[in-house]
């Protein structure tokens, strides 16, 4: 078998078999445009169990209920937190979590895809 050819972030893998094969960032760069509206059945679920979620991760962030057999103490800073938002998207959920977090709260929100990150900036 022959050793494949490197990969560049930015470019296809080599089609065979009548396959297309993408770095997970050149994918999500290419779906970034109709990510939202795609009715990703997926999406559907994730949002259905976000808002029982995030409001449960609301909480321990500001310091009202602890992990179990955690010891951890509400900071002066539960009141105005900042959440980083790891593989953010289009910012869809990161808005709800900033709703949520309340007034003088921030989240950062970090993705690999470029595209993604750029829909997630005019969102929010």
């Amino acid at each position: 078998m022959s050793p494949s050819p490197p990969v560049h972030p930015s470019r296809p893998i080599p089609q065979t078999n009548n396959a297309l094969y993408l770095p997970t960032t050149a994918a999500y760069d290419r779906w970034a445009a109709t990510y939202d509206t795609d009715s990703n059945p997926l999406q559907a679920l994730d949002d259905l169990q976000l808002r029982r979620l995030l409001p449960r991760f609301v909480d321990l962030v500001h310091g009202e209920h602890k992990p179990p057999g955690s010891s951890a103490q509400p900071t002066d800073s539960s009141d105005h937190p900042h959440v980083i938002d790891l593989g953010c998207g289009t910012g869809r959920n990161t808005l709800a979590l900033l709703a949520l977090l309340g007034r003088g709260s921030r989240v950062t929100g970090l993705d690999a895809s470029a595209k993604m990150l750029a829909i997630a900036r005019e969102r929010c």
